[in-house]
Formats: C-alpha cells, sequence, structure tokens
C-alpha cells in the first residue's frame, strides 16, 4: 500500500462522522498536515506509512508547522500505518522527538497503536483524539 492510499483509506473511514477535507497543496503551506477534520472540534492528521525497508520520516517544514501548532495547543496528530498491518497514532507534540529519528524510537512514542489489515478502528481513534465521547 502506498501512502497516499492509506491516506484516503482514513479519509473515507472519517467521513460519516464529521467534515473530513483531504489538504491538495502544498506549496501554498508548506508542512500542512494531509487531513484536516471537524467533527467535535477541528484537527488535523499528519499519514505516514512505513514501507518494508524504508522508515517513515518527518520533513523540515512538517517539523515547524506541527512546533508552531504545538505552541498555541492545536489538536494534531500523525497516523502512521505500515506493511506489517500495524497502526500507530502519535500526537502532534512526539513530532519533536520523530523528526530525523529511527522507527525504533517512533514506536515508544506512540500514544496508541493497533494491528487490523487496512486501517485502524476508526471509534477507537476518534475518542483517543478525544472527538467522541460515547461508548
Amino acid at each position: 500500500m502506498s501512502e497516499a492510499k492509506y491516506q484516503g483509506r482514513i479519509i473515507s473511514a472519517l467521513k460519516p462522522y464529521g467534515h473530513i477535507l483531504p489538504v491538495e497543496s502544498k506549496l501554498k503551506s508548506p508542512g500542512i498536515p494531509d487531513i484536516n477534520f471537524f467533527i467535535r472540534n477541528e484537527g488535523w492528521i499528519e499519514t505516514k506509512w512505513r514501507y518494508r525497508n524504508t522508515d517513515p520520516e518527518i520533513r523540515q517544514t512538517q517539523f515547524i508547522w506541527f512546533r508552531e501548532r504545538m505552541k498555541v495547543n492545536g489538536n494534531a496528530w500523525v497516523l502512521c500505518g505500515t506493511f506489517d498491518k500495524m497502526h500507530y497514532l502519535f500526537p502532534g507534540s512526539a513530532v519533536k522527538w520523530l523528526y530525523k529519528a529511527p522507527w525504533k524510537d517512533w514506536v515508544t512514542q506512540a500514544t496508541c497503536s493497533w494491528r487490523t489489515n487496512y486501517i485502524p478502528p476508526i471509534i477507537e481513534l476518534l475518542h483517543v483524539i478525544g472527538e467522541i465521547n460515547e461508548e
């Protein structure tokens, strides 16, 4: 699977819960995450994909965007899927540790993780990022 395909699946799964927008233009706002959402609150999700022989990376523009957003208590997350069917969710505040870090260090910073075929369980994901409270 590619990062773009993973991102598309996350967007499709989130759409029934709120206003979900893929962010298309990296040229106008370098570093801005891939997905903007409004469910109960506005937030952002940067999607990453870990291929078998290539670790995901945070670009410098993404590091700067997250650093500035976290200074004002922004609601931003990194969601990384992997070739071995794992999904890791990181708060935006973890980007300072993920930037230029090897994969083994990424795993230690995850807020939670799931092993599923294509996407993490969306209801559980929404609970973790604070967008739904219902049981």
